[in-house]
């Protein structure tokens, strides 16, 4: 499959998605996860994205029998995940609390391969370019779903391991920012409707 790339600086190339991850490692997850268990293992749906993190205040548990059938989407922590139905192209990094957690048949699990940063492969599934590329290869006739042989062959730009710790440096430091200012005027809301409510109800 042939893509349409802009230019890169010197040093940099670009490198199929598959070429950045452990082989054979780019998988979805459990495709049918039966009735909710209330002390099975937790899953990771498309509604637990926010913001480029998981958020798992509502996460849904299955039986372990059923997880077991998808031991190759265990989660260990810092894996890279992608979502591949309906919202398609939400990206969060794995946190190391998640250990044996799975996900759903609609989010693909990727493993950065050795040497590699599951944070550069997230900044850059993140960027315009790959949720441009992700977008125009979605089909849309059902619902919008990504497939995994198109996920495998997306281009990843691959700059010297100096420049890349770099960027991921000030990208961490905005993305802490980002979320910092979310919560602050998340905080502050809350504050205007409490004095609402005391000023006219």
């Amino acid at each position: 499959m042939s893509f349409d790339l802009p230019d890169l600086p010197d040093g940099w190339r670009f490198v199929p998605l598959e070429g950045c991850a452990v082989p054979g490692s780019i998988s979805y997850g459990v495709v049918q996860p039966g009735a909710p268990v209330s002390l099975g293992v937790p899953i990771v749906r498309v509604n637990n994205f926010s913001d480029g993190r998981l958020d798992l205040a509502d996460v849904l548990r299955i039986a372990p029998e059923i997880e077991a059938k998808y031991s190759r989407t265990r989660l260990s922590g810092g894996e890279v995940l992608l979502t591949l139905v309906g919202s398609v192209g939400q990206v969060a990094e794995v946190p190391r609390d998640c250990a044996g957690f799975n996900v759903a048949r609609a989010v693909g699990v990727i493993r950065p391969a050795s040497g590699l940063e599951a944070k550069w492969l997230a900044i850059c599934l993140r960027s315009p370019l790959s949720q441009f590329l992700l977008g125009s290869r979605a089909n849309t006739t059902v619902q919008t779903t990504i497939n995994l042989k198109d996920v495998r062959a997306l281009p990843v730009p691959i700059p010297p391991p100096r420049e890349r710790a770099q960027i991921i440096e000030m990208v961490s430091a905005l993305d802490d920012r980002i979320s910092l200012l979310r919560e602050t005027n998340a905080t502050l809301e809350a504050i205007t409707q409490a004095l609402f409510k005391s000023w006219f109800i």
